[in-house]
């Protein structure tokens, strides 16, 4: 794989074959890597992108075929509109991470730590949150199918209106649901279901006293 700039990374840019590393750049006193990486409308195929550190990352309608981001600490990264297509994401610290009407297949995420995930009105599919560390996982209005979450903890999971097929949460921590009526179409364990039966009471109207 080829050695691109991270510093050249910009609006539209068609990127092919190219490895950004933000390890590098520093090495070479990179001047030119910025605080906001701007990848709006960019298409990346067999990219990789790693140990990159920024502010901000913005791939608003970009697409990113057969790419991997290792490493990466953005405080915040936005993939509104955007399509991801057989990507990985392992090992990287996401802040605010925007993805509203983005479309994800075949989408892992391995080992990452990410504060805060909206996805609404997103259409995901095939993927699957390997140890990770969510804070909040709002998926309201998302339509969300094949997603698995084994050995990841979710503090707040929002399923408000979203809709769910073959969604495994079997192996997943979670502290908290909102929307738990709209639970059809996925998986859990009984020790998951015991863990909010009080939400689900409340759901349906029951009154716990």
């Amino acid at each position: 794989m080829a050695e691109g700039r991270v510093g050249a990374l910009e609006p539209e840019g068609t990127y092919d074959g190219l490895r950004f590393s933000g390890a590098m750049a520093a090495d070479i006193g990179d001047a030119a890597v910025p605080a906001v990486i701007d990848c709006t409308l960019a298409s990346f195929l067999g990219c990789g992108l790693d140990a990159i550190a920024a502010e901000s990352l913005v791939l608003d309608r970009a697409r990113l075929t057969g790419t991997d981001l290792t490493g990466c600490s953005l405080a915040e990264v936005s993939l509104a509109g955007a399509t991801l297509d057989d990507v990985r994401v392992t090992a990287s610290r996401l802040g605010a991470a925007t993805a509203i009407d983005s479309v994800l297949r075949v989408v892992e995420f391995d080992g990452c730590r990410i504060d805060y995930l909206n996805l609404r009105g997103a259409q995901w599919r095939d993927v699957t949150f390997r140890d990770c560390r969510i804070g909040v996982f709002d998926a309201a209005d998302a339509r969300l199918t094949r997603l698995a979450f084994p050995g990841t903890a979710v503090a707040s999971l929002d399923l408000r209106h979203a809709r769910l097929q073959d969604v495994d949460l079997r192996g997943a921590r979670l502290r908290g649901i909102a929307g738990v009526e709209h639970l059809a179409g996925a998986t859990m364990d009984l020790d998951q279901i015991a863990g909010l039966a009080a939400a689900f009471a409340s759901s349906i109207g029951i009154r716990l006293e």
